[in-house]
């Protein structure tokens, strides 16, 4: 990301030292002590738009000005450091600035240094400079609700409350050129790389309301991936007007929909010559790995970097033109760093850019990247992010947005635009074209497998098949298209399909088998277990079946492998390459989600029915296949509290012990000879950071051990910003499809390096019965392969190991979806790791909360379906609790408003919370007192999750006797029609599931 923020502490010298310094330096500016370049709406109020002094700076970063105390101080917990209990409160704790910095792409600070003259050095930075003020105005001032402000009184405790709201801000820029010396630039007798950036140093004094109130920095660091986009979307306009002509990746193949460029003219070689700091902080951590067996902590790196860093105000430059200096150190490496001229560059036709930016919204990465709705605040943040590179002024993309906001659909109406749900027409009919084919597909009547021939072919199975298994090879074989088998994690699905592959051969009702999945590497391996005819992803059957290369009939059988993780636009496009075959969809909705927009599975399941298998084949331990199921059916705290006992939950103080306990408990393992390094993976919910963390010190383990050889080979992924080292011996896996000699090698396919060349990076890899060759560079935008002992839940979905080790996310990713997938990988034991640094400070209750929530998307024609009032996540739990939950929701709405109501009751947590507040209210407490203040503690609305929000400050709430009682609200029936529901007696009615799915584990 281009942008992030960070708290400005110290003595106002220090800091306007720090801003102004390099300015000095590089003589670009006056030295005025002061800034002339002032932003913001509160500079206008303050009259000092055209410049402030060093005193007038001096005051406002105090708090105050013409000598009034503007704002007042807080305090801060402090915890001790053993314990990490809360000891006692440091008053007088004050942050008076918030550095909002903006930094172009390597390549834009490249062809600074490179520019052919002066002038058009300066117009680069300038351009830099005026995106960096849209962006700061745009993303920050006018985006960022940084201020609290009375909102009334809390009609139950008449106490005031509050909202977050924007206010006016007041920044002084400080556009600085250079990174800091490191000593690769101090050894070659270079200057400080090349590094164009802004420091939009922010003041947190600011006017709300017509009060003066302390801006924070929780509303800024959410408002990040606005401000990147309109950020990266000026600089790319203003240096294409410039004449330079630019480099674009693909959106469509980006991994987080995020759109990065880089000059036609950049040398990757000159980039990473002027990219020391960089390696200069890969080196520390490694360093720091190598010495300390774990990785340093934030603070830790921080301060590494602060003390070894170099100082800025590099004396030389003062006497030689800093940019011919970067000129003649790059060449002295022999590196070729000519001078690029600007050309000239034609814009294409407003009216063609138009078209392309709606085709982009309308895309998988569009509107509804992760959803298939959306709410009114991520309208403008979807366009800026989707608009990159086509050249738009923010006044045009307003002006789209107004016009693009007509033809969106809302599906929950709210009277804030924050909590309105908007859906496309693009969406709608994809989800109306599943529904019909679906529907025709179910009452097809395709021909039968006599029952004898499915018998024989089940005599022929090297396994027997348990009767669950029968039912579903028998409704493979029935007269409908369209057929579901859902399991358990381990439950022999695959198994299934294999007899019931056997049976349509042996009645001939089927002329080729085809496996697809969302993950090509996913249906490559199903479809190589069942010796299938055709896999692969949707996307690449029917770009074969479209180009003619593959043929498909009604007799063509599909089997759909992980059908609940397959999005909407997937789905519709599988129905539209089936024509009338017969479609089996084998999925579990207990387990991983789709990352798109989704929610036809689960209408489809609770429509057409399913045959459930609930025999566990995979996990050795009966324990185990005991507290899986206890999760997989609602019961997470039970579940947790048994995985504690049997000493498969490990807790430490930070990310860090934590990472460094895993590696420990690993390390034991393959000493004792309990695995070898294929038999066990770490399973990662958090970042990127922590997976390449775990694979470093896994392969230093593995090095150890002699079990790696020769010289590695570095690679970097730049789209990621992440590397690592490639050795004969590691296990590796690929992270986008590769064409290889004789065919493409999918996303996901797992492999081992049998061969390395280092100068060459050309790498031999094995790959089950066969042998690729992969061509490596030192850089890729998206490198093809990465190493694969620690892996994203997504990538180790429907795979298995021995043993697993867990490092679930916060409360906000972790739900009882990941939780169950995560455990479920693994045959012989799996032990989960926690650290209350993630968790807080009660991390296995955290655990509990946060592994009680089910994860289920909706379509967008549910919400049409549905009142806006009712929630959409359900919880799974028995009717007492679904009528607590429709209680507790109306008792928000009579004290608190619906609306709020209604953002609480619809949030991911809410099941967990209710669940909270009656084991409070089963131990005495008055809940409802308690709720109150929970509540009442800070606004809600801006909370990504509500109800989590409220879990958490429910625990540092003190206890309350005897609760009041809850107006008595008559429970709906349960249904499981997906028909529109008559109206409820509460308004915000939970669905119920009926005894029978209770007691099965379902809930729809």
């Amino acid at each position: 990301m281009a942008t992030r923020s960070s708290k400005l502490t110290g003595s106002a010298a220090s800091v306007f030292k720090y801003l102004k310094d390099d300015e000095k330096v590089l003589g670009y500016y006056d030295v005025a002590e002061g800034f002339n370049d002032v932003w913001g709406d509160l500079a206008q109020e303050l009259g000092l738009e055209s410049g402030i002094t060093k005193e007038q700076w001096s005051e406002l970063f105090d708090g105050r000005w013409n000598g009034e105390k503007l704002v007042s101080s807080g305090y801060r917990q402090v915890r001790d450091s053993e314990t990490k209990e809360i000891i006692g409160r440091e008053l007088g704790v004050r942050t008076p600035m918030i550095d909002v910095v903006f930094a172009v792409p390597k390549g834009i600070s490249e062809l600074y240094a490179r520019a052919h003259s002066e002038a058009e050095a300066k117009a680069i930075a300038d351009a830099v400079l005026a995106a960096a003020k849209v962006a700061w105005t745009e993303g920050v001032e006018s985006h960022a609700r940084v201020a609290r402000v009375p909102a009334g009184r809390n009609p139950v405790t008449g106490k005031p409350a509050s909202e977050r709201v924007t206010a006016k801000l007041l920044c002084t820029p400080a556009l600085q050129f250079t990174a800091r010396p490191t000593q690769d630039t101090i050894d070659r007798g270079s200057p400080a790389d090349p590094h164009l950036h802004v420091h939009c140093a922010t003041f947190t004094a600011c006017q709300a309301h017509g009060r003066w109130l302390t801006a924070d920095e929780a509303g800024i660091k959410r408002s990040a991936v606005f401000r990147d986009a309109i950020f990266m979307g000026e600089v790319s306009r203003n240096i294409e007007n410039l004449g330079y002509k630019l480099d674009y990746s693909d959106l469509h193949s980006s991994r987080s929909g995020r759109i990065s460029f880089e000059p036609q003219a950049s040398d990757p070689k000159l980039r990473k010559f002027w990219s020391t700091n960089h390696e200069r902080t890969y080196s520390i951590v490694r360093d720091f790995e190598e010495k300390w067996h774990r990785p340093p902590t934030d603070a830790e790196l921080n301060q590494i970097m602060s003390v070894t860093r170099g100082r800025k105000a590099d004396k030389e430059m003062d006497s030689r033109p800093v940019r011919q200096r970067w000129l003649d150190s790059a060449r002295a490496q022999g590196l070729d760093a000519g001078l690029v001229p600007p050309g000239t560059f034609e814009r294409a036709d407003y009216d063609d850019r138009a078209v392309e930016l709606w085709d982009r919204l309308m895309s998988a990465k569009g509107l509804c990247i992760k959803d298939a709705t959306f709410s009114g605040d991520t309208i403008a943040i979807a366009i800026a992010r989707n608009a990159i590179g086509l050249g738009f002024t923010r006044e045009e993309l307003r002006r789209y947005e107004a016009e693009l906001r007509e033809a969106l659909v809302v599906v929950r109406p709210a009277a804030d635009d924050r909590h309105q749900l908007y859906t496309t027409h693009v969406q709608l009919d994809r989800e109306h074209f599943i529904t019909a084919r679906r529907r025709e597909k179910a009452r097809q009547g395709l021909p039968r497998v006599p029952e004898a021939l499915v018998r024989r072919a089940l005599a022929r199975q090297p396994v027997r098949l348990d009767a669950e298994q029968q039912r579903g090879v028998a409704a493979a074989c029935g007269a409908s298209g369209w057929v579901h088998i859902e399991g358990y994690a381990g439950s022999g699905k695959t198994t299934l399909l294999a007899a019931a592959r056997d049976a349509h051969r042996l009645a001939g009702t089927a002329d080729r088998f085809i496996v697809a999945s969302t993950a090509a590497a996913t249906a490559e391996r199903t479809g190589r277990k069942l010796e299938a005819d055709d896999w692969g992803s949707v996307e690449s059957l029917a770009g074969r079946i479209d180009a003619g290369r593959l043929t498909v009939t009604a007799r063509t059988v599909w089997f759909v492998d992980e059908a609940a993780m397959m999005d909407t636009a997937r789905m519709a496009e599988l129905l539209r390459i089936a024509g009338s075959g017969r479609v089996v969809l084998v999925g579990d909705a207990k387990q991983l989600s789709p990352i798109g927009p989704a929610g036809w599975y689960g209408e489809s399941v609770a429509e057409h029915g399913s045959v459930l298998l609930t025999r566990v084949h995979r996990h050795r331990d009966a324990a185990d296949i005991r507290d899986y199921e206890l999760l997989r059916v609602g019961k997470a705290p039970e579940a947790v509290a048994n995985l504690d006992e049997r000493q498969r939950i490990h807790i430490d103080e930070d990310r860090s012990a934590r990472l460094q306990r895993v590696m420990r408990d690993y390390t034991n393992m393959r000493d004792l000879g309990s695995y070898t390094a294929e038999q066990i993976r770490q399973v990662i919910e958090t970042s990127n950071h922590d997976v390449d963390t775990m694979n470093r010190f896994i392969q230093r383990d593995r090095l150890t051990r002699r079990e790696l050889a020769g010289q590695g080979f570095e690679v970097e992924d730049v789209e990621q910003g992440r590397r690592w080292l490639i050795h004969r011996g590691d296990q590796v896996i690929f992270l986008r499809t590769y064409q290889g000699d004789d065919a493409p090698i999918r996303n996901g396919t797992a492999g081992t390096v049998v061969g390395l060349d280092p100068a060459t990076g050309r790498a031999q890899i094995a790959l089950g019965d066969r042998l690729a060759t992969v061509w490596l560079q030192a850089s890729e935008h998206r490198q093809p392969v990465g190493l694969a002992y620690a892996q994203h839940a997504n990538k180790l979905q429907g795979g298995e190991v021995e043993m697993v080790q867990v490092m679930p996310g916060g409360i906000a990713t972790a739900n009882a979806n990941s939780g169950y997938s995560q455990l479920t990988r693994a045959r012989h034991e799996a032990h989960v790791y926690l650290d209350r640094d993630t968790l807080g400070d009660e991390p296995f209750d955290a655990l509990a909360r946060a592994w009680s929530v089910p994860y289920e998307k909706r379509s967008a024609t549910w919400h049409q379906r549905h009142e806006p009032t009712e929630p959409a996540r359900k919880p799974f739990d028995r009717d007492v609790a679904a009528t607590a939950a429709d209680e507790r929701a109306d008792w928000i709405a009579e004290h608190y408003g619906e609306d709020l109501a209604r953002v609480i009751s619809q949030s991911p947590a809410y099941p967990g919370l209710v669940a909270t507040l009656q084991e409070l209210k089963d131990q005495g407490n008055d809940a409802t007192a308690m709720l109150a203040e929970a509540i009442e503690d800070r606004e809600l609305r801006s909370a990504k999750d509500p109800a989590a929000v409220i879990s958490w400050r429910l625990d540092q709430v003190p206890e309350r006797d005897v609760e009041a009682e809850l107006p008595v609200v008559a429970p709906a029936r349960p249904s499981t029609d997906i028909a529109p529901e008559p109206a409820r007696p509460s308004r915000f009615t939970i669905r119920r599931s009926t005894e029978q799915e209770i007691d099965r584990g379902i809930s729809y």
